[in-house]
């Protein structure tokens, strides 16, 4: 597709620009197309980052459902790398509900050192086949790359919301809704409930904004931050304004206790609890 019929103008300290180009992916599309509204790529395809999408770059998601089986762990994959000035940016169209449906551990995976920069907007996860609570649930959007950010995601059905591990340094979610998460699982003849909405690791390095989230029907935590070994560090958080609502249970935010690095802000915490009538 010609570069420049829609464009992002960059200006970087160098003076040059950046003509960012618009994509189109939807569950109906094919390998062999151009990426044009008329003729789309596959979802997966996009994500592998053909050589036609350049940093600075929009992806955009037509409506419907995407299915996918990426490997045996994950339905989708990320391979894109854009740059600090110039993310690749993958985004429902004109507020078009686009769907990734998967029912195998990950439903959207960005591995580290595989995708950076990588923007995620406005798209929905689910499992369409987590009927019984009481076994073990695959799904959700698991993050362990550098610098992505997941903004107005919508995660529900699904085993697990959204993790964001250690290595997954100056990463931000803002604005995403999380419900419907989990399952319980059998511990010697007790049911435990497992899957929390969003799964936090970080330490020292790069720092994790969480802001402006909603949250609700978890299974496991609402948030559980925790850390990779019993002796290693946690810090440099941004958690601010994060709705959760519970039903009849006590907030589940859980921070380990380990040794404490950087900066941990919690802010604007704003908690609902259903009362049975």
């Amino acid at each position: 597709m010609m570069r420049g019929v829609f464009f992002i103008l960059f200006i970087f300290s160098s003076g040059s620009l950046l003509w960012a180009a618009s994509f189109f992916v939807s569950p109906s599309g094919s390998t062999s197309g151009d990426g044009s509204f008329q003729k789309p790529w596959t979802l997966q395809f996009a994500l592998n980052h053909p050589m036609a999408v350049l940093p600075g770059d929009t992806i955009w998601l037509k409506a419907g459902v995407y299915l996918n089986s990426f490997d045996s762990q994950s339905s989708f994959s990320c391979f894109t790398n854009g740059t600090d000035k110039a993310p690749i940016i993958f985004r429902n169209y004109n507020n078009e509900r686009a769907i990734l449906d998967g029912n195998i551990v990950y439903t959207l995976y960005s591995g580290f050192g595989n995708c950076s920069y990588t923007w995620f907007w406005g798209i929905e996860v689910r499992n369409s086949m987590s009927v019984s609570r009481n076994q073990n649930i695959g799904g959700g959007v698991t993050c362990t790359a550098e610098n992505m950010k997941f903004i107005n995601m919508i995660i529900y059905d699904t085993g697990h919301g959204l993790d964001v591990w250690k290595t997954a340094k100056n990463t931000d979610v803002y604005g995403c809704i999380i419900y419907h998460i989990g399952n319980n699982l059998n511990n010697n003849g007790n049911l435990e409930g497992h899957g929390h909405g969003l799964y936090l690791q970080n330490d020292t390095f790069g720092m994790k904004k969480i802001h402006n989230n909603i949250i609700f029907n978890t299974y496991g935590n609402g948030i559980k931050i925790w850390q990779t070994t019993t002796t290693a560090a946690i810090g440099n958080f941004d958690i601010q304004k994060i709705f959760y609502l519970m039903e009849g249970r006590l907030l589940k935010i859980w921070v380990a206790l380990a040794i404490i690095l950087g900066r941990i802000i919690f802010l604007y915490f704003l908690m609902a609890r259903i009362i049975p009538c």
